[in-house]
């Protein structure tokens, strides 16, 4: 299953990260910390500007040594270096733009660019374990295009997706028992929502079929899921049956099988209609099941499975599965043709009207 790599992890953790704790060493050896405001310098090392008069600053000149603490996960162990001219006009833009309160300062000759050139990294993953990465591990990894505008992202999907979150889970991950899904987060490989489940609230991913290069793929991504989801027996079963957490579910879901793999109407029940679209997500506007077809007895169905004629035609009261008809009081017996039209036959015709198909 498509997931990203502890060091991509760690490295879209860096490039989203715009304020951090930064640790030097004090002249006591203790360490001296304080915020401050970051960006990727687009190689996996952080930088920041700061005061001259700042005591980290004024510490970092003494002993390079520093940390970064990024969020709860992710942490630097390195030195904090001066970034070079030529480099803080580069990257002045994106500073600028990250963080428009420091435009002054960044041309300041009273404020310092600090890198901080990483020489180990720890990041903490999804279940709580730490692992240490190497720089080249952070380098080398790329960021996610999905992790600027991460939360409106995913509130935007949610909104698209609505109850479709669900049976993505169910039919594409095979969480079937799953009754509610709520979407966590989004990235270049998938889906993670939370569901509710039988055993308690779980976590699950819902994978992209390739890894998204570019941020503009994501929602034609996420409505290939969606039709992949349609096209499950968890689906062809919600269609059957409303409630998938309902007691005939296991039954409403072999009885969807069926249908789907009838041949189209060829015989007596068609196959599932394809749900219509609404919306760019091309999300379903009910999840409707084709009703069956009329069933017409012919010739050769036994039993007394047709109906009364009775109240209509008052000569003949019914007509059993081979045709052996109630003789009325007139000795006539009447055929009912399509059109309605009542055409009387004689008692040595009524054996050959009695096997004539009914319709």
């Amino acid at each position: 299953m498509l997931a990203p790599t502890i060091a991509e992890q760690a490295r879209t953790a860096l490039a989203a990260a715009t304020t951090a704790t930064l640790a030097t060493i004090d002249v006591d050896g203790r360490p001296l910390l304080g915020q401050v405001r970051i960006v990727d310098d687009g190689s996996g090392a952080p930088v920041t500007v700061l005061s001259n008069l700042d005591p980290l600053t004024l510490r970092s000149w003494q002993d390079a040594r520093a940390g970064l603490s990024i969020g709860t996960r992710l942490s630097l162990q390195g030195d904090l270096a001066p970034v070079p001219g030529l480099q803080q006009l580069a990257m002045h833009p994106v500073f600028a733009a990250v963080h428009p309160t420091l435009i002054g300062p960044l041309e300041s000759i009273d404020y310092s660019w600090l890198r901080l050139v990483p020489c180990r990294v720890r990041w903490i993953d999804d279940d709580g374990n730490g692992h240490w990465l190497q720089p080249a591990d952070l380098a080398n990894a790329e960021p996610d295009p999905l992790s600027p505008g991460l939360d409106r992202l995913v509130l935007d999907i949610t909104e698209r997706l609505d109850d479709d979150l669900l049976l993505m889970a169910q039919g594409l991950v095979g969480r079937w028992r799953a009754t509610a899904a709520t979407l966590v987060s989004v990235d270049r490989y998938g889906l993670v929502v939370e569901l509710d489940e039988p055993m308690g609230r779980t976590t699950a991913r819902v994978p992209f079929p390739e890894r998204l290069d570019r941020a503009g793929d994501i929602h034609a991504a996420v409505a290939a899921l969606r039709n992949a989801a349609y096209e499950t027996p968890t689906a062809r079963a919600r269609r059957g049956e409303s409630d998938p957490s309902g007691p005939n579910f296991t039954e409403a879901a072999g009885l969807a099988e069926g249908v789907e793999g009838d041949g189209g109407g060829a015989a007596d029940v068609d196959r599932v209609d394809r749900p219509r679209h609404r919306d760019s997500y091309a999300l379903i506007d009910s999840l409707e099941r084709a009703g069956r077809e009329a069933w017409a007895f012919g010739a050769e169905e036994e039993g007394d499975g047709f109906v009364s004629f009775h109240d209509q035609f008052g000569d003949v009261d019914r007509i059993d599965g081979w045709g052996q008809g109630d003789e009325s009081d007139t000795g006539v017996a009447q055929e009912v043709e399509p059109a309605g039209e009542v055409v009387e036959a004689g008692i040595g015709e009524r054996e050959g009207l009695a096997h004539r198909h009914p319709a």
